[in-house]
């Protein structure tokens, strides 16, 4: 008699307490997992954010600088850096925590569900 034979009929009051507790733990593993995909959204609008203030405001900096705008440049850095909400080391901070957050909240998720990233160094 298998172990999936001996607790088919069996309510979950009568099962042993640590298959129970394991039952509890797997399914919190699991709410959590999915809840913490939600971080997916604010990390991509950080992202997309921290690229649009470094490149595009940048390059747009230099070209007032290039062409002999620095009154106006350093005018619109001052009122964006008044404006902006964050500025990029900020930011670059925020984007490590969200990424750190969703590994840890994820990985009990994809590894108890067989759904996490393999590498193969050697095929």
């Amino acid at each position: 008699m298998t172990i999936e034979e001996s607790t088919e009929n069996m309510t979950l009051a009568d099962m042993p307490f640590l298959v129970r507790f394991s039952d509890k733990v797997g399914r919190f593993a699991e709410s959590l997992g999915k809840l913490a995909t939600l971080l997916f959204l604010p990390l991509v609008l950080l992202t997309v954010w921290d690229v649009f203030q470094r490149k595009v405001l940048k390059y747009f900096g230099d070209y007032l600088l290039a062409n002999g705008y620095t009154d106006f440049r350093n005018e619109m850095y001052d009122v964006l850096l008044k404006i902006l909400p964050f500025q990029s080391t900020i930011l670059q901070e925020m984007e490590w925590h969200f990424h750190a957050a969703l590994v840890a909240l994820v990985l009990g998720y994809g590894y108890a569900y067989n759904r996490h990233v393999r590498v193969d160094l050697v095929r």
